[in-house]
């Protein structure tokens, strides 16, 4: 800024002028940038006053009329004294109600910050995620044929964790069972003792419990076995193989 003063008839004349300040670099003024530091958030959100976002015109402003200003121009609603800068020229802060908290996937973690924004059970923050009518509720992250929301609510059976397997309620069950673990080491897996032999976790009469090392079928242990024998096997015939080679 500069200060030009001018003498005129015994009287002092003074007259000030902005030399045109432009915070962010993008060719726009600060007076006439709605967003000084291009942050993404507007200077009247940032500024002093507490306004948000529901104060703004279409033009990100506090009045876009003649008719809301007063006679020095400055908006009535920011009072005679109008705004302090506040923050409106820091782009290293960002006013709370700027920030963007869309979470497409309701796993609790914005898209913004989010590795995987369309897929719930990738950067899920826990105790963050929307339990009903998400994406998160309906899927099932830890395929135990239970989703994250029934999990996540006791209107069937008492809650249970997510994103743990090995924990579920077996009334609540109503998806495909995807878990490859063997919560209960009877040598078959969660998904086959959940689906049952006929892959239909709906059906229960073929259905056994995941979490009980005494209640399987044995079809399906036995595929394991069989597969445990012919390892077994293997090993044994390389271990005689290297003795001959030693001998």
């Amino acid at each position: 800024m500069f200060i030009l003063v001018l003498l005129l008839t015994s009287q002092v004349l003074i007259l000030s002028q902005h030399t045109g300040y432009n915070a962010d670099g993008d060719n726009v003024l600060n007076h006439l940038d709605p967003d000084s530091d291009g942050d993404g958030c507007p200077d009247a959100v940032e500024g002093g006053g507490s306004f948000t976002d529901g104060d703004l015109t279409n033009a990100d402003n506090l009045c876009n009329t003649t008719s809301c200003v007063d006679i020095n121009g400055i908006p009535t609603v920011a009072t005679s004294s109008g705004q302090t800068i506040g923050d409106s020229q820091n782009a290293s802060v960002q006013s709370a109600d700027c920030v963007d908290n869309t979470d497409t996937d309701g796993d609790g973690t914005p898209d913004t910050t989010d590795s995987a924004p369309n897929d719930p059970c990738v950067d899920y923050t826990i105790g963050s995620e929307v339990i009903t009518g998400s994406l998160w509720a309906s899927a099932d992250c830890d395929g135990d044929g239970v989703t994250n929301g029934a999990e996540s609510t006791a209107t069937v059976g008492p809650t249970t964790n997510p994103y743990n397997p090995c924990e579920f309620n077996v009334t609540e069950v109503s998806l495909v069972s995807t878990s490859t673990g063997d919560c209960d080491g009877d040598g078959v897996t969660n998904a086959d003792e959940i689906n049952g032999t006929d892959g239909n976790p709906l059906t229960t009469s073929d259905s056994t419990d995941a979490n009980d090392p005494c209640d399987y079928n044995a079809v399906d242990q036995g595929h394991l076995v069989l597969l445990g024998l012919l390892l077994t096997v293997m090993v044994t015939v390389i271990r005689m193989v290297q003795i001959r080679i030693l001998w």
